[in-house]
């Protein structure tokens, strides 16, 4: 298989908007994609807003890519392997359904990419995931601070045992829950060695708050800000923290302690390794974690490997994070943003 195509929904701040061409690691989907020119091309958008469009073109110099009305027809005319979902979080669960529900079952796997949150609720997120299966559609949710690759060295030291057996894994990220915060959350999981077991993970206590919630006659409401989340995890109920704040080094990275040493590790942040209280040795390697996505999804195009954040392993994150949210008066959320 050559280089997979990819018909990206929405071009908005996180598809063009953060980062530039001449950044090193551009952090939005397009600016990820040129770096990974070798093994993905962008062939086609859906994007109702011309001016946008215009505008996404001459910053990263675009040709070749086909702006299309509807999801519809971007599927019909283009046939990407992969359909990027960007577009305004309240419409990520409708975008997928079209591209579903207007797809002939797929004699090879495609790839759906959605940005966070992939849906508004637990019920919706169960359907998407088995609607997707039904038509040859793997789903892989977009918690790119992930693919970070100083993040990635973190978590293999923690699964070499370098720090010995983990003791607590701590966090610092607050704002919206499902759109902003559930980065940190994610992140704070896969140290915790979650993959795709919702049962060992224990939302223990939480604090929440709102900025300008509505609730609605149907019991839905605004997503609550984050303010503090402890969780347990497995059987050895292992601590998780996350404080709705930042840090000292700011916010999506992670503090692991364990019985012989600690790692720190993020998105902005060098990989430190802590001996005895003395630096041990630390990495920094810098790549769009968005170009490192990118990349994943063609191995997992081109070998049928799993692809990190797929299915089971990106629904256990959104629904600790949906548990976050509920309350006894609502379970359905409109996104922040």
């Amino acid at each position: 298989m050559g280089r997979f195509k990819v018909g990206l929904i929405g071009v908005g701040t996180v598809s063009s908007g953060y980062g530039s061409p001449e950044e090193g690691a551009p952090y939005c989907h397009i600016g990820g994609l040129l770096k990974a020119l070798d093994v993905a091309e962008l062939v086609a958008v859906v994007e109702p807003n011309g001016e946008a469009w215009e505008k996404a073109q001459q910053k990263w110099g675009l040709r070749g890519v086909t702006r299309y009305g509807t999801i519809e027809a971007m599927l019909a005319g283009a046939a990407p392997d992969v359909v990027t979902i960007a577009s305004p979080a309240r419409m990520h669960m409708e975008h997928a359904r079209r591209v579903i529900e207007c797809s002939n079952r797929r004699e090879r796997n495609g790839v759906l990419f959605i940005e966070k949150p992939p849906t508004c609720s637990s019920r919706d997120m169960h359907s998407l995931y088995t609607q997707a299966l039904r038509k040859g559609w793997r789903t892989v949710a977009s918690y790119t601070r992930s693919w970070d690759l100083n993040f990635q060295k973190g978590v293999d030291c923690v699964r070499q045992g370098m720090i010995g057996a983990v003791t607590c894994v701590v966090g610092y990220c607050g704002g919206p829950v499902l759109t902003h915060a559930s980065h940190q959350t994610q992140m704070l999981l896969e140290m915790a060695g979650v993959s795709d077991e919702r049962g060992i993970v224990q939302v223990v206590d939480k604090e929440t708050h709102f900025e300008g919630a509505v609730p609605t006659n149907h019991g839905e409401q605004q997503e609550p800000f984050l303010d503090y989340v402890s969780m347990k995890v497995g059987a050895g109920q292992l601590r998780v923290v996350q404080i709705g704040t930042k840090g000292v080094y700011g916010a999506f990275y992670v503090d692991v302690y364990g019985t012989n040493g600690m790692v720190r590790a993020g998105a902005y942040i060098p990989c430190t390794l802590m001996a005895k209280g003395q630096l041990a040795k630390s990495w920094d390697e810098r790549r769009s974690p968005f170009e490192e996505a990118y990349r994943d999804i063609a191995r997992g195009l081109t070998t049928e490997q799993r692809i990190h954040l797929e299915g089971r392993e990106w629904m256990v994150v959104h629904d600790v994070c949906l548990d976050i949210c509920e309350t006894k008066d609502a379970r359905q959320f409109t996104p922040f943003c």
